[in-house]
């Protein structure tokens, strides 16, 4: 069986200090769809500038260009969020967070 340690509130003990890492880290899905964006406009500049196959329509050329382009994108993307974040690592500091308590908020009904 498990033991909870519980911390008294009593406003005349002393603050509990906790030491924190904080960065700021960035956010994997704004990467991932810029890539997946410029993959596609990559691909419509491809067909536009080289033209299209016999075979197929502009549409089709420019949606299967767009597949690997955007694939492509989405790689190199996920590869750029891996070199930010851990450069946001580097620039992590430390800082010390005490414990405060707070009343509950009055909802007037």
């Amino acid at each position: 069986m498990s033991e909870q340690h519980q911390v008294p509130l009593d406003p005349l003990s002393e603050p509990i200090e906790t030491e924190m890492t904080v960065r700021r880290a960035p956010r994997i899905w704004p990467f991932l769809i810029t890539g997946a964006l410029l993959g596609v406009l990559v691909a419509v500049l491809v067909v536009t500038i080289g033209g299209t196959a016999e075979n197929y329509t502009t549409g089709g050329s420019i949606g299967y260009f767009s597949v690997i382009f955007g694939i492509i994108g989405v790689g190199l993307a996920g590869v750029a969020f891996i070199i930010a974040d851990r450069r946001s690592l580097k620039k992590a500091t430390t800082a010390t967070a005490q414990a405060v308590e707070a009343e509950p908020a009055k909802v007037e009904e």
